[in-house]
């Protein structure tokens, strides 16, 4: 399975009808969306500054199910 990155496979979640697939259309919407950013830090403190804490726990589970597929579940 080829690499992919973090925000290619949650805007592939958009469709989802759980928090996840809420983040991702937050994601799509959102401008200030850290596009280019490979680390979970990054990810979570736009969310922490911007998103409801429901918001960090759909990161930090999506961040884990693409880990799973393609990095290994490695936070």
């Amino acid at each position: 399975m080829g690499r992919v990155s973090f925000n290619a496979w949650l805007r592939r979640q958009q469709t989802r009808k759980d928090a996840v697939g809420d983040l991702a259309r937050d994601m799509v919407n959102d401008r200030c969306w850290p596009r280019r950013k490979r680390k979970l830090g990054c990810f979570s403190t736009h969310i922490r500054q911007n998103y409801s804490s429901a918001a960090i726990q759909a990161l930090y589970n999506a961040w884990y199910e693409w880990g799973t597929q393609y990095r290994d579940g490695r936070l």
